[in-house]
């Protein structure tokens, strides 16, 4: 598996960010660049799962709270 960090420049340009070794390390970017573009920008999980035949993306938002802790 995969995971990497998918961030909406203003919610227009997407980028993405990765891979990272584990999903600790993702999250801790991940925290990282919420401090450095506020609410600006989305940024969500985006993990992409050895699993399936074909390689397949996933995309998963934060829950709540979690660039507050």
């Amino acid at each position: 598996m995969d995971h990497y960090i998918l961030l909406i420049h203003g919610d227009v340009e997407p980028e993405v960010i990765g891979p990272f070794g584990d999903s600790k390390a993702r999250d801790r970017k991940a925290k990282e660049l919420k401090k450095e573009h506020g609410d600006n920008s989305g940024i969500f999980k985006l993990i992409v799962n050895d699993e399936f035949p074909n390689r397949i993306p996933v995309v998963d938002s934060y829950p709540a709270g979690f660039f507050d802790e």
